[in-house]
C-alpha cells in the first residue's frame, strides 16, 4: 500500500493526471526503506531519486543506475 502511494504522489508531482479508470502498474525499484512516503527525481535528472522514510524523517538518495543509496543520508529531519 505505501508503494502505491508513493507512486501516485510520484506522478501527481510529475503532472501526469492520475484518474480511476487508469491502470496502475506499479514496479518495485528499492528495497530496505523505512515506510517511504514521497518519491522525486533529481533537477539534473541523473538518475537519482529522492525518497522521503516517514518516520525516520530522512531524505535518502537512490541511483537507478547502480541500484544504489548513497552512503548517508542527503537530508535528515529526524528528531532526537
Amino acid at each position: 500500500m505505501h508503494i502505491r502511494n508513493v507512486l501516485l504522489f510520484t506522478a501527481l508531482l510529475m503532472g501526469t493526471p492520475v484518474t480511476s479508470a487508469q491502470p496502475l502498474n506499479l514496479t518495485r525499484v528499492a528495497v530496505g526503506l523505512n515506510l517511504p512516503i514521497a518519491a522525486m527525481t533529481a533537477p539534473d535528472a541523473n538518475n537519482r531519486l529522492f525518497i522521503v522514510e516517514q518516520h525516520t524523517g530522512q531524505i535518502r538518495t537512490f541511483d537507478q543506475t547502480t541500484a544504489t543509496f548513497g552512503a548517508s543520508p542527503f537530508l535528515n529531519l529526524g528528531y532526537s
